[in-house]
């Protein structure tokens, strides 16, 4: 049991919880103009070329700092657009024309959250890449990316990008698909208990942030509240 001097108010965690992110963010910023990307957006390694996703899962840190990291920001994100596809030993990416379900997914978040600070370059590619989500083809909405026990990662990236991706580009049905999405998810976890990759230190990570950005960023506060119930049980 808990003693009284070993809880932390809500407030206070909140504010300790902002001051860790900004830290990790400004390291992150760091390190990325001092070591991984060139002035053009361009990676000084390989990992942080388009069409790889890395350089975009760190693109929150540079888009809350200067407005020189925002504007590197927009030049990694205006790459991807003209991206070739990427072929090696270990991985191969869709280029950066056609639909990822790490890049694609992480660009409708980034245009949700930060469409307000892009250029017109950048707009072009997360708006080009959130279309390319919707579909049921080959896109976020395809039958493979639903909850079912497998590899849940993916679906919970691309309920992410139908919502987050939805409602920055006023696309009701694509916000509905992925509500739909977070009841599929919650049904499985009340049969289960667990999402299938509970013991994976990468992708329940990726399944938790995936629930958290819905639960802090969405509209809707039925589809938050139902995110936020997600994140807890995670």
């Amino acid at each position: 049991m808990l003693k009284k001097s070993t809880i932390i108010p809500v407030a206070e965690a909140v504010v300790d919880i902002a001051k860790r992110r900004e830290l990790f963010f400004s390291k992150t910023r760091d390190l990325l103009k001092s070591e991984l990307l060139n002035a053009d957006g361009t990676g000084r390694i390989p990992q942080f070329n388009a069409p790889w996703r890395e350089p975009l899962w760190c693109l929150a840190a540079l888009y809350t700092g200067s407005s020189e990291d925002i504007a590197l920001a927009n030049k990694v994100v205006a790459n991807y657009i003209k991206a070739p596809a990427v072929q090696s030993e270990k991985m191969k990416e869709s280029s950066g024309h056609q639909f990822g379900i790490f890049q694609s997914n992480t660009l409708a978040y980034l245009l949700h959250q930060f469409g307000h600070l892009m250029t017109g370059d950048a707009l072009e590619t997360a708006r080009f890449h959130c279309n390319m989500l919707f579909s049921t083809r080959h896109g976020s909405a395809q039958i493979e990316y639903i909850f079912q026990g497998v590899n849940d990662n993916m679906p919970m990236m691309s309920t992410y990008g139908l919502i987050l991706g939805g409602e920055a580009m006023g696309n009701e049905q694509a916000v509905k698909h992925g509500l739909w999405k977070l009841h599929q998810f919650r049904r499985h976890l009340s049969r289960c208990a667990w999402a299938s990759e509970y013991n994976s230190s990468t992708y329940t990570a990726v399944t938790l942030a995936g629930a958290a950005r819905i639960a802090s960023f969405a509209h809707d506060e039925e589809i938050r509240q139902l995110a936020l119930e997600i994140e807890q049980r995670l």
